[in-house]
């Protein structure tokens, strides 16, 4: 089965999401360091971010990469 790209679904399991964004914020820092500090980036902030109107609502949308049933971009 390939990767596949689809919308993120409202009721859907935010984990992957929260590994997924802790891993992007983290190899960020290494180069930006003033910008991001990973250690104190929780878990609640990222499932906020991804709760927000603009993300599940009718104003946009997040769309992801899913191969064997998981989230993997």
């Amino acid at each position: 089965m390939a990767t596949r790209i689809r919308r993120f679904k409202h009721n859907e399991d935010l984990s992957d999401l929260v590994v997924l964004s802790k891993a992007f914020f983290k190899e960020y820092e290494e180069h930006h360091e003033e910008l991001f500090k990973v250690g104190r980036l929780r878990k609640s902030d990222i499932i906020a971010f991804f709760n927000l109107p603009d993300y599940r609502g009718s104003k946009g949308a997040t769309f992801v990469a899913v191969d064997k049933g998981r989230i993997v971009g």
